[in-house]
């Protein structure tokens, strides 16, 4: 029954996995399509940060960077942390 029940958290472990690493790659590739539907893409956020339009690798890279971060972040740094009281760190850590 203990084998089971291990068994189980192992395979909620890979669904969650699975299922995050095909999230990111729909939400990276959009990212891409998005670009390259702008009538120039020289003009898009990636144009903009000198990636070539058929560097293909290059841009998968940047979209999964630029996704992960998205995602797993508060903010892109016009918010940052400040030295608070005690409490106020605990609470934050505990988070």
């Amino acid at each position: 029954m203990f084998e089971l029940v291990q068994m189980e958290k192992i395979f909620d472990i890979l669904k969650f996995i699975l299922s995050t690493c095909c999230n990111l790659h729909i939400m990276s590739c959009t990212q891409i399509l998005v670009c390259k539907s702008i009538g120039e893409y020289h003009t898009s956020w990636m144009g903009l940060k000198g990636i070539e339009i058929l560097d293909f690798k290059q841009q998968y890279i940047v979209a999964i960077y630029f996704v992960t971060t998205t995602l797993s972040t508060c903010g892109f740094g016009d918010i940052s942390a400040t030295r608070g009281s005690l409490l106020e760190s605990l609470a934050i850590l505990l988070l």
